[in-house]
């Protein structure tokens, strides 16, 4: 697995995210039932999830998209061997430019403005998504999206099985009322406090649709 040493705190980083997708389940995989045909990984980073897909379900097209260049070179790098088609865009309403979380070095986010391509859910899906498809999504308040489009909110609730990192420190919506949106849209929506902070700044949820 490729990883930006350049990045003091990346080792930590890609040790983390190893942890919480393959040890902990944090985006509940051993819950699926029926196996996707299709896996869109939004904010892939340098590309553990898509590959753990791939592991579970060698048939299935996967789709990395990751908008931090410097990230996705090693998301290219990690992809080939695996058969993961990856795509240099972030999920937003328009294109981004992208900033560096200070509070850590393996974290980025997007600002709207800038020459990465950005795309809506729905746009990424279509309309005609027939197919059943899983939905990860871990973008640094990218999620916004999903309550500024009905498309994209539509085309959530249609897969088979979803699960994302919510941020509110990103997206000024509180996590509550995130989550009844959601819910609202997918009855299957569950949640979980992930981290939590007194002035938010660090609050991290899990938001997943629980398999009947």
């Amino acid at each position: 697995m490729n990883i930006n040493l350049e990045l003091p705190d990346s080792p930590n980083t890609a040790a983390l995210i190893e942890h919480e997708i393959l040890e902990k389940d944090c985006y509940r995989l051993r819950t699926i039932k029926v196996p996707p045909r299709i896996v869109y990984d939004i904010g892939a980073n340098i590309g553990f999830f898509s590959i753990a897909a791939r592991v579970l379900w060698p048939q299935a097209i996967i789709r990395a998209f990751e908008p931090c260049p410097e990230t996705f070179a090693l998301l290219q790098q990690n992809a080939a061997y695996w058969r993961i088609d990856t795509e240099n865009s972030a999920l937003a309403l328009g294109d981004v430019r992208i900033a560096r979380d200070q509070r850590s070095d393996g974290s980025h986010y997007c600002l709207p403005g800038g020459a990465v391509a950005g795309a809506t859910l729905g746009q990424i899906i279509g309309p005609l998504a027939a197919e059943p498809y899983l939905v990860k999504l871990d973008c640094e308040g990218g999620e916004l999206v999903l309550f500024n489009d009905q498309d994209s909110l539509d085309a959530l609730a249609l897969a088979s099985h979803w699960a994302m990192e919510y941020h509110p420190n990103r997206t000024n919506i509180p996590a509550g009322r995130a989550f009844v949106i959601l819910a609202q849209a997918d009855p299957r929506a569950r949640r979980e406090l992930v981290t939590s902070a007194t002035d938010h700044t660090d609050e991290r949820w899990l938001f997943w649709s629980e398999q009947g």
